[in-house]
């Protein structure tokens, strides 16, 4: 009898990446490097900022376009877990999610280009959380309205750096800084 075993390797914290909506093809692009960068879900939001904007059948149609490639990403790279694709919901009703919010052992972070004082390093350096959510705004980042409720919803601001990045490179840095980090790419 043969049995073949996973290479992947299970992780001590689990990342979450919750990305405000991109135009053009640009979410396509995230969910694909997401899932091989091993973000255990997606949570797809509209914000202020999105350029784009789609009715309900159209939501409906983007999420399970991004379960698909989700899905198709993780069997190329040999991912035994797949990745969830959320459905497209707006900044408030994600903020009262009592998955990602209030959750126990789990630290909610959003990269926010007005961030000044600590770093997405400092602020995981020694986390000891099991589950990470990562908050990525769109093009134009998130307005002051939307950083002040999400902080009041019990998340951290981090800054990714002096770096400019377009928001699909501010994305896959911050889950690639988060996994580093957290030990998730050792050996």
């Amino acid at each position: 009898l043969v049995e073949y075993l996973s290479s992947e390797v299970s992780v001590s914290t689990e990342v979450i990446l919750v990305q405000a909506l991109l135009k053009g093809e640009k979410m396509d692009f995230v969910v694909q490097k997401a899932v091989e960068l091993g973000a255990s879900a997606l949570y797809p939001i509209e914000t202020e900022h999105v350029v784009v904007r789609y009715d309900a059948k159209k939501a409906a149609a983007k999420s399970a376009r991004w379960q698909k490639i989700a899905d198709e990403a993780a069997k190329q790279c040999g991912r035994s877990a797949l990745m969830r694709v959320a459905a497209i919901a707006p900044l408030s009703a994600l903020l009262r999610n009592p998955e990602l919010f209030g959750a126990p052992d789990t630290a909610v972070v959003f990269c926010y280009e007005g961030e000044r004082d600590q770093s997405l390093r400092t602020r995981l350096h020694g986390l000891s959380a099991r589950r990470v959510v990562l908050i990525v705004g769109a093009e134009g980042g998130f307005s002051p309205a939307e950083a002040a409720a999400i902080r009041a919803a019990g998340a951290q601001s981090v800054s990714l750096g002096r770096l400019i990045l377009r928001a699909e490179t501010a994305a896959l840095a911050a889950v690639a800084v988060t996994q580093y980090e957290l030990g998730n790419f050792d050996l």
